[in-house]
């Protein structure tokens, strides 16, 4: 029977430390582009050096939670440079990123075969 009671005295002392060490991180905020203030829909937000991620919903909000150990939040879209900012752990918070267009210029690329046999091609 005195097993019992050392067992809870136990449990009641480590529960803080068990609190304290599976604290998540919370983050909400919204993704927009910097020039127009428009926002930036299904982008992705990532914290940096985990597989824990999502995207933008269609009015470029976003929720993201994670009990991992990370400091670095990371957004990037298509057309976008990528953008990171640091995140404060075990706490809700709100982030906000405005992304700048990549000034890089696509280059058109056109792919045509070597020889073109008149039966399987004809102008019209």
């Amino acid at each position: 029977m005195k097993a019992f009671p050392r067992f809870i005295l136990l449990f009641a002392m480590g529960l803080p430390f068990w609190q304290a060490y599976a604290q998540e991180t919370i983050v909400k905020g919204k993704v927009t582009d910097v020039n127009s203030g428009d926002p930036i829909p299904f982008a992705n937000v990532v914290f940096k050096g985990t597989s824990v991620g999502t995207t933008t919903d269609f009015d470029g909000n976003y929720l993201i939670r994670t009990n991992n150990p990370t400091d670095t939040l990371q957004v990037s879209y298509v057309g976008y440079l990528l953008k990171t900012k640091p995140v404060k752990k075990g706490i809700t918070q709100i982030i906000n990123f405005q992304l700048d267009e990549s000034a890089r210029p696509y280059k058109r690329w056109w792919c045509m075969p070597e020889k073109i046999r008149p039966s399987t091609f004809s102008e019209k």
